[in-house]
């Protein structure tokens, strides 16, 4: 897996995949690595994780290793799905509007915290908001009761957070359907 922008440097080491073995390449192992692959471990399954892009052909100590092989690929979205569990496809996009959050593992910890089961855009919503309010379980009512509450105090960090790390045109929409908001048109 070529890692060019280095999207996955921080989680490569929480790369769990059942009976694989995750090794992560630098200019100074390739040779190594491709050693133990090809003439010391024959029998285990390898991710070759590579944070730069990948080489021409011509220059690539691996390319007979990837012509016999499979390239995995991914991306953060897909990756969060498959830690999160989440299989239904249409919330790729929800994740993708919400990026920045999942840039954090911290964050990303709560979240998994929250032991959610089964995910809709709502849920999953509602639950990247309540980590950001740092609530023990998504609950919406709870973060409209701290961002009244923030108000009053004139403080805005929960919304602020929200807009730095979240969609905010999201979280507004679930606050229009909760409250049964309709805009007037002029």
């Amino acid at each position: 897996m070529y890692d060019p922008e280095k999207e996955f440097e921080k989680e490569v080491d929480n790369f769990d995949f059942e009976g694989t073995k995750v090794l992560v390449l630098n200019t100074n192992n390739i040779f190594i690595v491709k050693y133990n692959i090809e003439v010391i471990d024959l029998e285990s399954n390898y991710l070759l994780y590579a944070p730069f892009a990948k080489p021409k052909d011509r220059e690539n100590w691996l390319i007979d290793i990837q012509k016999y092989s499979e390239e995995f690929s991914t991306d953060r979205a897909v990756y969060v799905m498959q830690r999160l569990g989440i299989t239904d496809l249409l919330l790729k996009e929800v994740i993708n509007r919400n990026i920045k959050f999942f840039e954090n593992e911290k964050r990303v910890k709560k979240l998994e915290a929250f032991n959610i089961t089964s995910y809709d855009t709502r849920s999953l919503e509602i639950a990247i908001i309540s980590v950001l309010a740092e609530l023990k379980a998504a609950d919406f009512d709870e973060l409209i009761k701290i961002l009244l509450k923030e108000k009053l105090e004139g403080r805005e960090n929960l919304i602020k957070n929200i807009t730095k790390y979240c969609n905010v045109d999201s979280f507004y929409v679930h606050i229009k359907q909760r409250f049964l908001y309709k805009e007037k048109a002029l």
